[in-house]
């Protein structure tokens, strides 16, 4: 897992940087997630300006390459 923080704030980064970690290894251990998709997986910590920008707070995508083919990379955008 890569994990991406994307945020000014240090310590509230810190502590969604943490919950976020619990819970993908939570999902992890539960079977929810499985070896080769954890390995794959890319997590993005972002703080999102909403008066500019509006999007949901969690946002699930595939990564897909420069000839628009889909990847095995996960990608988890979560506002922080």
């Amino acid at each position: 897992m890569i994990l991406q923080l994307n945020h000014l704030q240090g310590k509230q980064a810190a502590a969604s940087a943490q919950d976020v970690v619990s819970a993908v290894y939570s999902l992890r251990e539960e079977g929810y997630l499985d070896d080769s998709q954890f390995a794959n997986l890319r997590v993005h910590l972002d703080w999102v300006q909403y008066r500019q920008n509006f999007r949901e707070v969690v946002a699930v995508t595939h990564c897909v390459n420069h000839r628009g083919e889909t990847s095995p990379l996960m990608e988890i955008h979560v506002d922080a």
